[in-house]
């Protein structure tokens, strides 16, 4: 969303800010519009909060986020680069409704199920390399794969207990 409103307001001149009645996503999708130029209900506060804001106040609050998230380690790698970078965020929050975040809520806990019945059929039965799904190299030559967890019972089978799923 940050991208899509700074993308717009950029195109007017430095001194607008972002107006709630007269606010146009461009072609992108944008969450908080129903249609163009009208606001989902759940985003009006969060619009009308914008409307005072400038494009600077937005990247201000970017940088202040982004050096918070570099000191408390919210960071990554890339492979071999050595450098820390801040992960992706966006400094206007995405407002999910009720409807909304229980279907969110139900995938991620499907995601969970899969990911560990995966674990557990790669530990236990293999039936995912019987089947020719995975090949059997390609789950022996991953330096992720723990060969000693071969048959290792885990408590209620929940090899990841804790995820980080976007």
């Amino acid at each position: 969303m940050l991208a899509t409103a700074t993308a717009t307001v950029s195109q007017q001149p430095q001194t607008a800010s972002v107006d709630p009645q007269n606010y146009l996503p461009g072609l992108a999708y944008d969450e908080m519009s129903v249609a163009q130029g009208r606001l989902r209900d759940s985003y009006r506060n969060l619009a009308s909060a914008l409307a005072g804001m400038r494009p600077e106040d937005l990247q201000r609050l970017r940088e202040a986020a982004e050096s918070a998230f570099l000191m408390q380690g919210i960071t990554f790698q890339l492979s071999g680069s050595g450098t820390d970078r801040v992960l992706p965020f966006d400094v206007v929050p995405r407002i999910l409704n009720q409807v909304e975040w229980q279907l969110i809520e139900r995938g991620l806990h499907q995601r969970m199920e899969a990911l560990n019945l995966f674990l557990l059929d790669i530990y236990h039965h293999e039936r995912i390399v019987r089947d020719g799904i995975v090949p059997r190299e390609l789950l022996y030559t991953s330096k992720h794969y723990v060969r000693h967890m071969r048959g290792v019972d885990i408590p209620n089978n929940i090899y990841v207990a804790i995820g980080g799923t976007d």
